[in-house]
């Protein structure tokens, strides 16, 4: 849910924000989106309803935006983030050499652990295209990484970031599986502590077992209680290495034979330990 006022000031002064960006930064918080999305050929725009914010957020791309908000969404370093939060100034060099400015609406203004700015998203495959017409905008670095040096440029002089990132940083895969368990941490599920303690315990004695395996040792284990706890961030798995579950199995107890326990992936399971 959304920081209170209080944390919202404590963290400013966690990352040493003037008191313009302060009141940019809740300004910004306070505004409805300045621009409201449209859809194009071959895309498909709307609202996604946020459980982290409490409120809708506006994606122009089912496949740039919105698998950025499927992301952010669950990301713990991600605290607030705002739909076409507000108008800024692009100054540059267009290609024939001439001074220009443009005014851009970057998709989000994203509050994050340690810095915050804005973060516009595009699809990998025009990137090359846009950094060819619109040199002075866009260009590569020689990490590869794709920038946007004039919007870095106005947010630098608020100590905020101005990222310009693609949809080649997800897997879809990774997007598909956070679609399927949006459901148990938007809407969480009772959890037995004997059948969280029954997954945990057998994880840990056994790390990295498959799904399969797990449900075919134990068949009194619901199903439900694994989602809910890799949803919760209690358990982990690759989520871009496999689909975690045909779909046609969620939320029925896994008191199966070994042949419809195949239609599983065999995503290999840790506990949360594991990780740190």
């Amino acid at each position: 849910m959304r920081l209170t006022a209080e944390e919202f000031h404590s963290w400013c002064q966690h990352l040493h924000l003037s008191k313009e960006t302060e009141a940019l930064s809740a300004t910004i918080r306070e505004s409805p989106p300045v621009r409201k999305v449209r859809g194009r050929a071959n895309n498909v725009s709307g609202r996604y309803p946020s459980f982290k914010m409490g409120v809708s957020i506006q994606f122009e791309s089912q496949y740039v935006e919105l698998w950025a908000i499927y992301a952010m969404e669950r990301d713990d370093d991600v605290l607030e983030f705002y739909d076409q939060s507000a108008r800024i100034p692009l100054h540059y060099r267009a290609k024939s050499g001439r001074a220009t400015t443009q005014w851009h609406t970057p998709d989000f203004f994203v509050l994050r652990r340690d810095f915050a700015g804005w973060e516009e998203w595009k699809p990998a495959s025009r990137l090359d295209k846009l950094a060819q017409d619109q040199p002075g905008r866009y260009m590569r670095d020689a990490t590869g990484k794709f920038r946007c040096p004039p919007g870095e440029a106005y947010a630098e002089q608020f100590g905020l970031t101005y990222r310009l990132r693609s949809s080649a940083e997800y897997h879809p895969l990774f997007i598909e599986n956070l679609k399927f368990l949006q459901d148990f941490w938007a809407h969480p599920v009772p959890i037995e502590t004997a059948q969280a303690a029954l997954l945990h315990d057998l994880v840990e004695r056994h790390p990295g077992i498959c799904l399969s395996a797990l449900l075919e040792t134990t068949p009194d284990l619901s199903i439900d209680v694994v989602w809910a706890e890799l949803s919760l961030h209690r358990l982990f798995t690759d989520l871009s290495a496999h689909q975690i579950t045909s779909m046609k199995l969620c939320g029925e107890t896994m008191s199966r034979t070994t042949t419809n326990v195949k239609h599983i992936t065999t995503c290999a399971l840790r506990n949360a330990a594991s990780y740190t």
